[in-house]
């Protein structure tokens, strides 16, 4: 008897984990041990069962790749697929340097799911082919139009200079000194940042900010 591809199916979703598991049930190579609806349940869900291949969901905000980074930062091991609605070749490029072995597009059929279990299980990236057009362009010097912009939080100016001083290390009080502001004023530049972004580290700060092109390392190399 054939060895089978065992997978994890990771989703807050019932519905989404149903589906998956009857997709995958159907597939004479695959099985599915198990299920997790959190990031941290499949952590230790995979620590018990050992599958072949993770697949999960990634929204397209700061948490999913923090998400993601968390996943493959304790298991590094892991081949992990991920489902999304995002195109943002910044994104995508994040996902794959956090880890990620396999990126499908949900509005993608059911066979692109598919192939990319199998290509982790075999050690192999996949993209989803609907991703060529706008990696293709964007490697060209393209630039992306209004409609293809990604959605995000809206950051004032300022906030953008407080978020790329964050992320480049610098303390509150040199923020401060180096944009005429005060400490409070700063903390407070913070604070808002961080609510609008959803995000509670500077770790998920860093991240978001590498994924949307807000820094690049020529910024950080600034600091010293």
């Amino acid at each position: 008897m054939s060895v089978k591809v065992r997978v994890l199916v990771v989703s807050k979703y019932s519905m989404i984990r149903k589906f998956l598991r009857t997709l995958i049930s159907a597939s004479a190579d695959m099985e599915v041990v198990g299920e997790a609806e959190s990031t941290l349940a499949a952590i230790q869900k995979y620590r018990q069962l050992h599958p072949d291949v993770v697949i999960g969901e990634a929204d397209g905000d700061p948490t999913s790749l923090n998400d993601a980074a968390t996943f493959t930062e304790e298991l590094p091991d892991a081949r992990v697929v991920v489902l999304t609605t995002v195109t943002d070749p910044g994104f995508v490029r994040s996902m794959l340097a956090a880890g990620i072995t396999g990126y499908v597009l949900k509005q993608s059929n059911e066979t692109e799911v598919i192939s990319a279990i199998r290509y982790a299980y075999q050690r192999r990236k996949f993209l989803d082919p609907g991703l060529v057009d706008s990696l293709a362009y964007v490697m060209i010097g393209g630039k992306k139009t209004a409609e293809q912009q990604p959605t995000r939080p809206v950051l004032s100016k300022r906030e953008e200079e407080v978020l790329k001083a964050l992320v480049q290390g610098y303390t509150n009080s040199e923020i401060a000194s180096s944009l005429q502001l005060s400490t409070k004023t700063v903390e407070t530049y913070r604070a808002r940042i961080y609510s609008k972004l959803k995000i509670h580290s500077r770790a998920d700060l860093f991240r978001y900010a590498v994924a949307l092109g807000l820094i690049s390392v020529h910024d950080l190399s600034h600091k010293t």
